[in-house]
């Protein structure tokens, strides 16, 4: 059981490296230097990757102390199961939050102006 946990983790560290990788990949490679507006675009995408890819580890560090906590309570307090459990959904949901948010819709939009040019 070790075993597919520690491979569980090498799998989400390797993801966890490579989403803002491929956010940097999305960015205008057509001029040969970056927009100020796409810039910012391409940073949102990256942080937005690691706020989900780090709500996931959250949200799975939380099944593991719950199974601790089930185990022996008196080494994990349930507190701090659920404490992480809310964090990892505060952080998962963290980019939608901010996409409802009309300053970056706003940037949104005069990124994809300046893209268009």
């Amino acid at each position: 059981m070790k075993e597919k946990f520690v491979f569980v983790l090498k799998m989400l560290t390797m993801l966890a490296c490579f989403c803002p990788l491929i956010a940097l990949a999305q960015a205008n490679t057509e001029s040969p230097y970056l927009d100020t507006m796409s810039m910012f675009s391409t940073i949102s995408a990256i942080i937005f990757a690691l706020c989900h890819i780090a709500g996931i580890i959250f949200i799975f560090m939380s099944i593991v102390y719950y199974r601790r906590y089930r185990q022996n309570p008196n080494e994990t307090p349930l507190g701090r199961v659920l404490w992480v459990l809310v964090l990892g959904i505060l952080i998962f949901c963290l980019p939608w939050a901010a996409a409802q948010n009309s300053i970056y819709q706003e940037m949104q939009s005069a990124s994809e102006q300046v893209e268009g040019q």
